[in-house]
């Protein structure tokens, strides 16, 4: 059983080319960047648009 949980495992993070998934940290980070950037266009924002 051991075995079919190991390769279940290895299945589920398989990554396209054999990329590493990102470290939970880098993941967190770029799903708030993301999220503020998102946010950021709902309102308008312009940040870092100099006239």
């Amino acid at each position: 059983m051991a075995d079919s949980v190991t390769e279940a495992r290895r299945r589920q993070i398989a990554r396209p080319g054999g990329a590493k998934p990102p470290a939970a940290r880098k993941a967190m980070a770029l799903a708030k960047s993301k999220a503020w950037q998102d946010w950021g266009r709902r309102r308008g924002d312009t940040a870092g648009v100099r006239d």
